[in-house]
């Protein structure tokens, strides 16, 4: 029987907080132990948890704090991190999340808010997880990172020209494990290139994302299993995808060309099932772009109709970020 993940939540509104924190271990199997910082000393409570022996397996810590110490959660956060490096704080938030200062923001591991906690019960287990695996692993090095990511053979030679220095040379940094999660979950999982999710694995297959379910059991072997997978927002490797489709299929040409002739059982791509560009919908589209500098609205769009997107920086191996071109 496996051991219980160990949360600890740091909290000032126990009324509302309390009782969700032994919601959330019912839904998520592990023992919480919420920390009421607005009726007792903060000071002794943040010593007493950092003179653990053990570190938890993730913590839950909201952002303003009633507190005559701390006034945010990002302040405890920095002094948990300086006695483990390697423990995942997770901050649920009543505030508005794009309030929050680009500095406040990296003390955390990931920024969800409490209104909606429960629609992150699957990455607040994916986070504890990964940072467990990554933990547990001995004497890492390259090989062992890579079989965490699960990374197709093909794909190595390349991973291994674009990770960051501090990723390939020094496994005894204690800042490795935040490093690794970070880069994994905001580069490598985030940005299409290596991996694709499914709006971006339609679009290369040349077919609507609504149709994908059609033949997605063909490329079950492609979808990324590695740490911090998400079945909710799953990805799929680029290269699989590309192999799998070259084994099912006879015809010559481009990959939508390809894959608009998959077939699964009695499930068949027919012309309905066709990607169409967003501007000009008798277009075959090439790629996906947003709809604009800010919205997080994504479309397949033909090449031609696109930019880049100024937001974005280009990376080694990884697709360009685009939006659509503003119409004259």
């Amino acid at each position: 029987m496996s051991k219980k993940l160990q949360f600890v939540w740091i909290d000032d509104n126990p009324q509302i907080r309390g009782p969700e924190s032994i919601n959330i271990a019912k839904r998520l199997k592990a023992d919480v132990d919420y920390k009421d910082v607005k009726n007792n000393d903060t000071q002794k409570c943040i010593e007493e948890l950092i003179k653990r022996s053990t570190q938890p397996d993730l913590i839950l810590i909201d952002h303003k704090l009633e507190s005559k110490l701390f006034k945010t959660g990002s302040s405890v956060a920095a002094l948990i991190r300086d006695r483990w490096p390697s423990c995942p704080i997770v901050c649920v938030t009543g505030v508005d999340i794009d309030t929050l200062s680009t500095i406040n923001k990296s003390l955390y591991d990931e920024v969800i808010p409490f209104d909606y906690i429960s629609d992150y019960d699957e990455k607040i287990l994916s986070i504890a997880n990964g940072f467990k695996k990554i933990s547990e692993t001995r004497y890492m090095n390259l090989n062992k990172l890579f079989d965490l990511l699960q990374v197709p053979e093909s794909e190595i030679e390349k991973l291994k020209l674009i990770l960051p220095d501090e990723l390939k040379d020094d496994y005894t940094d204690f800042g490795i494990v935040t490093n690794l999660s970070d880069w994994v979950r905001r580069i490598l999982m985030s940005r299409p290139g290596f991996l694709y999710d499914k709006l971006w694995t339609a679009t290369l297959l040349g077919i609507k994302e609504a149709s994908f379910k059609k033949v997605e059991a063909l490329f079950k072997s492609a979808k990324y299993k590695g740490i911090f997978a998400l079945d909710s927002d799953p990805r799929w490797w680029k290269a699989s995808v590309l192999q799998i489709l070259a084994d099912n299929t006879k015809v010559r040409g481009l990959s939508f060309e390809k894959g608009r002739t998959l077939s699964y059982g009695k499930n068949k791509i027919t012309k309905k099932d066709f990607s169409q560009s967003y501007v000009n919908q008798d277009e075959t589209p090439e790629t996906v772009a947003f709809i604009d500098d800010t919205s997080p609205d994504r479309y397949p769009e033909s090449l031609k109709n696109t930019i880049p997107h100024p937001f974005y920086t280009d990376l080694l191996f990884f697709d360009q970020i685009r939006k659509i071109k503003p119409q004259e």
